[in-house]
């Protein structure tokens, strides 16, 4: 009998302790994860790079022929351009870039323009004298370069579309020649062989004018990016004299030169690493 008490009261005992000894046990850990974190690409930063494409210019030119009604023409100088650019970004918030671009470019960009003839007729009774002249100009636009200010838009943050505009300056090369031809006619039949001279020369004018343009820039992969853009340039209008000789009238050439391009390009930015968004 007295087995069995002890048996119950030792059980009852181990009964209230154990529960006492579990309460004071430390609670288990409850692990969190941690922030969410997002990265974002930050456009700030200097940058070089190289582009190239194609160029479709024009040159409306005008020619002033002493003693001879003017004559006008045009001159398409379509060719690829390949150079380099290099430029400074600053991403203002988390939607817009400013900054600041110069490129240089060498052109294959050149054309021929060849105007209507013009001509005067000198009477003495049935023999009169036909002068022609015939004014040819081959023209390139030997190299251009702008310096620029973009503002671009982020819809989305690994892609920037921009517009662009400042100034553009360049090299226009022209090669003018007229050609005067003296012809004998009698009653408006030509009589004796013609009598030709010719005059040449070469131009090399550095003019400056303005551009402007947009398009759009992604992320290759780290500091790589590559673009796609069209400017329009306008270099204004330059003008040159050749002075003939003998019979051959002396010319004022003017040409506006503009410039239509598309080009693809490849940059590398320094600075501005890849920031997080929590």
């Amino acid at each position: 009998m007295r087995k069995l008490l002890f048996a119950g009261v030792t059980l009852a005992a181990l009964g209230v302790i154990g529960p006492a000894e579990a309460a004071d046990l430390p609670a288990e850990p409850v692990y969190k994860g941690g922030p969410l974190i997002v990265p974002v690409y930050d456009w700030t930063g200097f940058y070089l790079g190289i582009s190239g494409g194609y160029s479709r210019g024009n040159a409306a030119n005008s020619y002033a022929i002493t003693g001879f009604a003017p004559v006008a023409g045009s001159t398409h100088m379509d060719g690829g351009v390949f150079g380099g650019q290099a430029g400074f970004n600053w991403q203002a918030n988390r939607n817009f870039v400013v900054g600041l671009e110069v490129d240089l470019q060498g052109t294959w960009q050149n054309g021929t323009d060849n105007p209507p003839a013009v001509s005067t007729t000198a009477c003495a009774g049935a023999i009169c004298a036909v002068t022609t002249n015939v004014v040819g100009v081959d023209q390139k636009l030997r190299w251009f370069g702008t310096a620029r200010g973009r503002v671009g838009f982020l819809p989305w943050d690994h892609v920037m579309l921009f517009v662009t505009g400042g100034a553009a300056f360049g090299e226009i090369e022209s090669n003018p020649s007229v050609t005067n031809t003296v012809q004998l006619t009698n009653n408006g039949v030509p009589f004796g062989a013609p009598f030709t001279q010719i005059a040449s020369g070469t131009a090399i004018n550095t003019h400056a004018g303005w551009t402007v343009g947009g398009g759009s820039e992604w992320v290759l992969s780290g500091p790589w990016t590559a673009k796609l853009e069209y400017l329009f340039v306008d270099l204004g209008t330059v003008t040159n004299t050749l002075v003939g000789g003998g019979a051959v009238p002396t010319v004022v050439a003017s040409s506006h030169v503009r410039d239509n391009i598309v080009r693809i390009g490849l940059n590398y930015r320094f600075g501005g690493p890849v920031s997080a968004r929590y």
